[in-house]
């Protein structure tokens, strides 16, 4: 693991709202931008990569990556039972 999530929990809170707000501001300003210059949307393509990284320490913080793990698992035991069923008719 990272040596960020070994740091306080409040030191860990501040950085990543900080990041995730940060990392927001560019795509509200493409978009009010991209109203009257619509060739800014293609800023988007560079903007992604830096909105992801700007919120990758919220993601754990939130224990969003186990929400999705769940939904995952879920959604391949449905698969694999439904798979079974079918192939018995």
């Amino acid at each position: 693991m990272n040596n960020f999530y070994k740091l306080p929990k409040a030191f860990q809170w501040i950085v990543a709202i900080l990041l995730l707000t940060i990392g927001f501001l560019p795509a509200l300003v493409i978009i009010e931008k991209g109203n009257s210059q619509p060739l800014l949307y293609l800023l988007f393509l560079i903007y992604v990569p830096i909105g992801q990284f700007a919120s990758t320490p919220f993601l754990p913080l939130r224990a969003f990556t186990n929400t999705i793990r769940q939904c995952y698992l879920g959604t391949w035991q449905m698969t694999t039972k439904l798979i079974y069923i079918v192939g018995k008719f």
